[in-house]
């Protein structure tokens, strides 16, 4: 038996605590588990699953035997930790993540949709901003703080007790019951495209998909994000693009390929202008990488998109109950 934590008032520890691959109550963190109080002890309690199983629990919690109770599942310490929720809390919030949403909306669509729209009402107002601005994108902290609030931690957060009153995927859930159907549209619309990204990150670790929706004056942009990590013998090479289309100089894509020495960068750009652009300050940005302490090799400008950066990439998972 597996040493349990010390008691704690607000969570119960599983007396009994089933291996983490041998997991035969189907527990993972962030889960909701339906119970109810069967009977409890000084220093344990029984809880009758919804399935009818009973569970002994080790702790405290002041309620009646027979009260109907909600209770958060995390990994704590090497055991099972149930945290009781609230009336209204984090379960139905939870509860939303696991279920499928019906609006299925591209990050572009959706971009184009908060631009369009006045941002007036609490919600819209709230949502707006949660949207970092490009300035705040452009050092390396605010770079990494906009990754950390962009929803796809959402749930890993919730299971270890904290949440950013900013993270993108909260704000979202909290927009669900807003009285404006447009709005309820763009957040069920964006929490699925979320959805779906996690999921794809499951399937495939060594690669991935982020898009980053982000203000500018009043409009909404998209930076996505697609990495690839390869290793071949003792070789990893690290693969990285950005996308976005500012309204000045159109789609322009730039892919970076690091193999731990030396660095390759390329551009496209499907507006010639754009390209010019580029062609006159890759040089600036060969000398700025190479003091950077990045070797890096002559940059290349193309016209057009570039080819597809993940060969055999998993389906999209649009509907994760069919």
């Amino acid at each position: 038996m597996t040493p349990l934590p010390p008691l704690s008032p607000a969570a119960l520890w599983l007396r009994t605590v089933p291996g983490v691959g041998n997991n035969d109550l189907g527990l993972r963190p962030g889960v909701i588990l339906t119970a109810t109080l069967a009977g409890r002890s000084e220093t344990t309690v029984q809880l009758r699953l919804a399935d009818g199983r009973l569970l002994t629990a080790q702790g405290r919690i002041e309620r009646p035997v027979g009260a109907s109770l909600r209770l958060q599942v995390a990994w704590r310490d090497g055991a099972w930790q149930l945290r009781p929720l609230a009336e209204g809390g984090e379960s139905a919030l939870l509860r939303l993540l696991r279920e499928s949403l019906p609006h299925r909306l591209d990050m572009r669509t959706l971009s184009r949709l908060l631009s369009d729209t006045p941002a007036t009402g609490e919600g819209w107002q709230r949502l707006w901003a949660t949207l970092p601005t490009l300035g705040q994108l452009l050092p390396s902290q605010g770079l990494r703080a906009a990754f950390l609030r962009a929803g796809l931690q959402l749930e890993r957060h919730l299971a270890q007790g904290r949440v950013d009153g900013h993270d993108l995927k909260a704000v979202l859930l909290g927009l669900l019951d807003d009285d404006d159907p447009r709005l309820r549209k763009l957040a069920e619309g964006l929490l699925q495209q979320l959805r779906s990204r996690q999921a794809e990150a499951l399937l495939e670790p060594q690669q991935g998909l982020l898009t980053l929706p982000f203000r500018v004056d009043e409009q909404v942009e998209v930076l996505e994000f697609q990495w690839r990590r390869q290793t071949t013998g003792e070789e990893t090479v690290f693969h990285l693009r950005l996308s976005l289309e500012p309204a000045r100089l159109g789609p322009v894509t730039v892919e970076l390929r690091w193999d731990g020495r030396t660095l390759d960068l390329a551009f496209w750009a499907e507006r010639p202008d754009t390209v010019q652009c580029l062609h006159q300050h890759k040089t600036r940005l060969h000398q700025a990488l190479t003091k950077a302490g990045f070797p890096c090799r002559p940059i290349d400008c193309h016209q057009g998109t570039p080819p597809p950066l993940v060969e055999n990439r998993p389906p999209r998972l649009l509907d994760l109950k069919a």
